[in-house]
């Protein structure tokens, strides 16, 4: 759920009965606090009770560290885990817009990655925080370009004053300015994975392989990803491999994700172009353009149904026939496709190519 910093510092909503809070301060600072002496009462108290808090902002440090009161610096270097370096990358306003994971931390795997410049539907991030890790943390990412400029940190452990351990994950940038979509989710992800957050009754999904076509064993909605990146509409059950390289796949249910699968590395050297070991049918040409031709061994004595899948699963044609048909592809962009035909007798499977 989501709520304002008022609404739980006047109790309507209670942060110790959520595992993970969710601190959004988008640009606050020092003309609006980013952190009362209540809420940092409040987020102390949850981080010692073993909460899990991701917190993020340009200004934070800026408030809190530079500006800030003993007691504000207290917390910012005891329970936020960091300490403030300067107001800009490289001391540079409105320069640098991108950040990456740092070598061996939790975001090894995710690519580099740009926050707004105020061009991308947001708002321009032209002062974010730069960090250094505090207390025991750990830096996590870097803004991008350069040496020793830090903008995320990530700590586990007990809080001074803990009873159970907490985690923090604490961004010097807005992550709500993190784009595309598709980008700011996969970051989310590997922060819920740093939490050891899998929902209930979503197990890991489990991928089986058929030559260059992968299989998950999720029957809702996932994301398929190559080489550690979301492949962009690849969602479906099922994905064939366009290229060589590591896939793995994440189950999906409303804002709530599974653990990844496992990898499975695919080479797509000296794959057959069909797998049919029962069913005698020709399809061509292949490549082709705006026909295709599906011509069987002998008269069919089964009816077949057909179905065309784009690289990402998603079924682009489908038809019943008994007979020698045609398939009409002239909507279809150019690329790699997978027919597939099935009846009693059996599968035939192949490889298109529309130019």
């Amino acid at each position: 759920m989501s709520a304002t910093n008022d609404a739980v510092l006047n109790g309507l909503v209670v942060a110790d009965s959520f595992r993970i809070v969710d601190y959004i301060l988008g640009v606050e600072s020092s003309a609006n606090e980013s952190f009362s002496s209540a809420e940092q009462t409040l987020v102390s108290n949850y981080l010692m009770q073993g909460g899990c808090l991701f917190v993020s902002g340009a200004e934070i440090g800026w408030d809190l560290d530079h500006l800030g009161a003993t007691a504000d610096q207290a917390f910012y270097h005891n329970f936020l885990k960091a300490a403030y370096v300067t107001d800009a990358p490289n001391g540079q306003s409105g320069v640098f817009y991108q950040a990456q994971p740092c070598a061996g931390s939790v975001f090894t795997g995710l690519s580099g990655f740009s926050y707004d410049n105020g061009t991308h539907g947001t708002y321009n991030v032209s002062y974010p925080d730069v960090l250094n890790a505090q207390g025991g943390a750990t830096v996590c990412l870097e803004y991008s370009g350069l040496t020793a400029n830090y903008a995320g940190v990530c700590y586990s452990g007990l809080f001074p004053g803990g009873s159970r351990p907490g985690k923090i994950v604490n961004f010097g940038f807005p992550f709500e300015t993190v784009y595309p979509e598709s980008t700011r989710n996969n970051l989310m992800h590997y922060i819920l994975n740093y939490y050891d957050i899998a929902p209930s009754g979503m197990d890991r999904p489990v991928i089986t392989q058929n030559i260059d076509t992968l299989f998950s064993d999720w029957g809702g909605s996932q994301q398929w990803y190559y080489n550690g990146n979301i492949i962009p509409g690849a969602t479906g059950s099922f994905l064939v491999a366009g290229l060589s390289g590591d896939y793995f796949v994440i189950a999906e249910n409303g804002f709530c994700y599974s653990d990844s699968s496992d990898v499975v590395t695919i080479s797509l050297t000296g794959i057959p172009s069909g797998d049919n070991q029962k069913l005698s049918i020709t399809v061509f040409p292949n490549p082709c353009t705006d026909q295709l031709h599906i011509k069987f061994g002998k008269t069919a004595e089964f009816s077949c149904a057909i179905s065309l899948f784009d690289v990402n699963g998603r079924q682009v044609l489908t038809q019943q026939t008994s007979a020698d048909t045609d398939l009409s592809l002239q909507r279809l962009p150019s690329g790699i496709y997978i027919l597939l035909v099935k009846s009693n007798a059996g599968v035939y499977r192949e490889r298109i190519i529309k130019l």
